[in-house]
């Protein structure tokens, strides 16, 4: 057992169990199953997905409303997706921009 204070297992808590079922709840809404292209990653974010389905509603709310520090880790989430989907559509502008010039 780890020795730890109530605010360091709150964050660690918000950071592997909360984001771990929110990743799972969303690959569950995007209905993903296994496919005969499998990756080995995609296999995992399956298991994942069907892992934490498995888990009541009732307990993924609670991790939400119960660990303070799961509204964080939602916010991060959010944030982090937006940067990267920002960086795809900078990266394909700039391609974009480079095949035009080429034409």
């Amino acid at each position: 057992m780890l020795e730890m204070s109530c605010e360091e297992h709150d964050r660690m808590a918000a950071r592997s169990q909360f984001l771990t079922h929110t990743i799972g709840r969303i690959l569950s809404e995007m209905e993903i199953k296994s496919i005969p292209m499998n990756t080995k990653g995609f296999e995992s974010l399956v298991q994942l997905k069907e892992g934490t389905v498995k888990d009541s509603f009732d307990l993924f709310s609670g991790l939400f409303i119960c660990i303070r520090f799961a509204k964080q880790e939602l916010k991060n989430l959010e944030i982090s997706f937006e940067k990267v989907k920002q960086k795809l559509l900078d990266k394909m502008n700039v391609m974009q921009n480079v095949n035009d010039s080429n034409l």
